[in-house]
């Protein structure tokens, strides 16, 4: 299964011949009646080989153009798509620790992280180039997101009433619902779409304006089944990068048609 030749389709042969290698002395350990302590150490051995293979392999696409990002697989990721858009248009650069090679789509998305991205996809950004921001939030955000946050506050978004828990730490989904929704215009028909959260009863009148234009297009219906937060927004959870995403792309979207 890890010749040569199929390495030179998949991964590079360097990994495949090592996972080939660890493969085999595991057939031959247990052909000798090893003791299962020394099936088990030599079985975390093919894991190793295994990962290596596959980072390889997506270090290999990255480098290709056909990811996105390392981590992000387009043949099972549900956000693939989503990854692709929001880094061809410049929304989300990637994780600066990784050196902008990976998304880090399980990781939470910050405050900062979210009024730039925010900014960008509404396409005002720039507007708040050389600027400062008035809010309290604005103003505690780090230098690298003070324009966007001045850019927002230039268009009507009050990042102090919608970012409750200040300008530092992870954004929740409650948060970012507004955030997004206010800083694209959407709106709903009627707002009582909102109820259609089986957590409404926690949101406040701009969560439940921007819940209700969320759930009316589609944009956000809540936690799927089989979640402990089944058919809930998740107010106080965080939001995820990878989430996030998906959203914004979600919402460019609706805001092109409301236009």
């Amino acid at each position: 299964k890890f010749t040569d030749a199929f390495a030179g389709e998949l991964w590079t042969t360097d990994t495949a011949s090592e996972l080939a290698t660890q493969v085999a002395a595991m057939e031959t350990l247990i052909g000798n009646g090893a003791s299962n302590s020394e099936i088990i150490e030599e079985a975390r051995d093919v894991k190793k080989a295994i990962d290596a293979a596959q980072k390889g392999e997506a270090s290999k696409q990255f480098s290709e153009g056909l990811r996105p990002w390392k981590d992000v697989d387009t043949t099972s990721d549900w956000f693939a798509g989503a990854a692709f858009k929001v880094k061809d248009s410049g929304i989300m650069k990637g994780d600066g620790a990784s050196g902008y090679t990976e998304l880090k789509p399980a990781s939470e998305t910050n405050r900062a992280e979210a009024v730039v991205m925010a900014a960008r996809a509404a396409g005002i950004e720039d507007l708040g180039k050389g600027k400062t921001p008035t809010s309290r939030v604005g103003q505690g955000m780090p230098d690298w997101a003070k324009s966007a946050a001045a850019a927002l506050e230039a268009r009507g978004v009050n990042l102090d009433s919608i970012l409750k828990g200040g300008a530092d730490g992870s954004i929740t989904r409650g948060e970012a619902s507004v955030l997004v929704a206010e800083s694209l215009n959407l709106e709903a028909t009627s707002d009582s779409a909102a109820n259609n959260f089986k957590d409404s009863n926690k949101f406040d009148p701009s969560l439940t304006r921007a819940a209700a234009a969320l759930y009316e297009n589609g944009i956000m219906t809540g936690y799927g089944k089989g979640s402990a937060l089944e058919g809930q927004l998740g107010v106080d959870q965080p939001f995820l990068r990878a989430e996030l995403a998906k959203v914004i792309v979600e919402a460019q979207g609706v805001a092109e048609v409301m236009k």
